[in-house]
């Protein structure tokens, strides 16, 4: 019997083929049906019996364009969780001010940062002895905070060893030191030394002016210690956001802006922008992530436009410009002979520094880069499977990789007898699609 010319057995391989083609689609939208068939179709399957095949080259192209579609989302300003809503705390001049999100930000802003002082320690340096000279006499001296901020330390050297000899001065420095430092009490000491010549330093634990402290008494070997070579002071800064400026104090550098939720580490004196906005970098970083999915995907088309005219259509689609050309110039963009797209992420990083906002809206807007290419690919997953596998399907036998009884084999060994119930397996699939 024959239905137009083909052999009821040709019939049914036909349309046998066309159910897989099917299956395939309703496996990539329903998890639960994956599951039973995967464990069907393991039934007597070879490892390269579907290599090549119209199953795998759909499987490829889902997995092509999800990953397309991936990247694009994650730029996307119609996705909630894309990466333009990801703010960070970034300063413009790490040399003035380092800055990080202490709580979530909100809204992107900008915060004018004057820094004129930086917040310091105090420091005192004792004048210079002959380390090996003995010393002239005991140290009996207070280091005592001016705000009382830490307790009072007592420091008393003698002279003499407890043989009665001489000390040095280089010893007298060293007691007078493990005294200042086992009180654990705001002020650190250290003996230095150069070209036989010993000094004693004393350094606030803390910075601020709260943190100042005085030296008196007799400093024997370290004359001079009472006398501060930097002085305690706060950090002075001002704070410009919108029309309103002010003028803050602190004990250290470190301070908070934006009601808390951005901490600043002060640098150095001068001037910085404080942005609450999405990483420069991370801007590129997607960006560059989509151009090579998108190259990755046309080339992929590109391998496999002999499957049929729909894949011929969208490689039409994949090779069109995504923006008009002042658009991908200030992108860092351009547009291959190819149609691969190739990304120069200087000029991307140069014009984000420019202006931020304009370059985000051109990716992440409405009408953006991302918005475009995550379209494409969208249509490009609506695509109709037959027009995909059209030259596929005018030579079933070939589409079937071999005898269409072994085809049927990977599901039965009940072969040839066992035609009608897989055409009636396909038709069910079908309905489920």
């Amino acid at each position: 019997m024959a239905v137009n010319g083909v052999g009821m057995s040709g019939y049914f391989n036909y349309y046998s083929a066309v159910s897989q083609i099917r299956l395939q689609q309703a496996l990539s939208r329903n998890p639960q049906i994956q599951k039973a068939v995967t464990a069907v179709n393991r039934v007597n399957r070879g490892t390269e019996s579907f290599k090549g095949s119209s199953t795998d080259f759909l499987k490829a192209y889902n997995k092509k364009m999800g990953e397309l579609m991936e990247a694009s989302g994650s730029l996307r300003g119609a996705n909630p969780g894309n990466l333009m809503n990801e703010l960070e705390a970034v300063s413009s001049d790490k040399t003035v001010a380092q800055a990080s999100a202490h709580y979530r930000l909100r809204e992107e802003k900008d915060l004018q940062l004057k820094v004129g002082q930086l917040a310091q320690a105090q420091q005192n340096v004792s004048g210079s002895a002959a380390g090996s000279e003995g010393a002239a006499g005991a140290m009996d001296f207070v280091i005592r905070s001016k705000s009382g901020s830490f307790a009072d330390i007592q420091v008393n050297v003698s002279a003499q060893r407890e043989d009665g000899t001489l000390k040095t001065n280089r010893e007298m420095l060293k007691a007078a030191a493990l005294q200042i430092n086992q009180a654990k009490s705001g002020v650190r000491a250290s003996v230095t030394e150069k070209d036989g010549q010993v000094s004693l330093r004393l350094d606030g634990t803390e910075t601020g002016e709260r943190a100042a402290f005085v030296v008196t008494g007799e400093t024997g070997a370290a004359a001079g210690l009472e006398n501060a070579s930097v002085q305690a002071q706060n950090a002075v800064y001002t704070v410009k956001e919108g029309g309103s400026e002010r003028t803050l104090t602190s004990q250290t550098n470190d301070i908070r802006l934006d009601l808390g939720r951005i901490d600043v580490k002060l640098k150095g004196t001068g001037t910085s922008t404080i942005s609450s906005r999405v990483s420069d970098d991370k801007v590129v970083l997607a960006v560059e992530d989509l151009v090579e999915k998108y190259n990755s995907t046309l080339a992929f088309l590109d391998g496999n436009a002999g499957h049929g005219q729909g894949v011929v259509n969208q490689i039409g689609n994949f090779v069109r410009d995504l923006a008009p050309q002042k658009t991908m110039e200030l992108l860092g963009l351009s547009t291959q002979k190819d149609g691969t797209l190739a990304l120069d992420k200087q000029v991307l990083t140069e014009s984000l520094k420019k202006d931020h906002k304009l370059v985000q809206n051109l990716i992440s807007g409405q009408y953006g880069l991302a918005q475009k290419t995550f379209d494409r690919a969208l249509g490009a997953m609506r695509e109709n499977s037959g027009s995909l596998l059209s030259n596929d399907l005018k030579e079933p036998a070939n589409f079937l990789g071999g005898s269409s009884y072994d085809y049927l084999n990977l599901y039965s060994k009940n072969g040839r007898n066992n035609m009608n119930n897989f055409y009636a397996l396909g038709l069910m699939i079908n309905y489920l699609v």
